[in-house]
């Protein structure tokens, strides 16, 4: 209940904390992002299938919100996705790139079974 962008999903865009009031409240990039790589990282050192796919969702779900262009913002909308607070966040460019190495690794080492 505390995003409403998250019903019906799979995986759950995440924030700071429950009591962050910065700009709203609402879900980061770059935590969002973190849950991704730390799942994809499972899915390497343990050759998890499910792992991968949880760490796909978050990625989907990034997709889905993201605004066209390079930049990634720093929070998205609890309710409706759209960019919020800093338009082009370092630390969200940053979170992304290392979930996207943190996948590559992941399908490596699933290929090597």
């Amino acid at each position: 209940g505390l995003y409403p962008i998250n019903a019906g999903r799979q995986v759950l865009a995440i924030g700071r904390s429950k009591t962050d009031g910065f700009f709203g409240g609402n879900p980061w990039y770059p935590v969002t992002l973190g849950f991704a790589e730390l799942h994809y990282r499972l899915a390497e050192r343990n050759r998890a299938r499910p792992a991968f796919e949880k760490a796909e969702a978050w990625m989907r779900l990034i997709r889905e919100v993201a605004p066209a262009g390079d930049a990634l913002p720093e929070q998205f909308d609890r309710r409706t996705g759209a960019p919020v607070s800093c338009l082009g966040l370092t630390w969200s460019a940053a979170a992304f790139v290392a979930a996207a190495a943190a996948r590559d690794a992941a399908v490596q080492a699933m290929r090597s079974r």
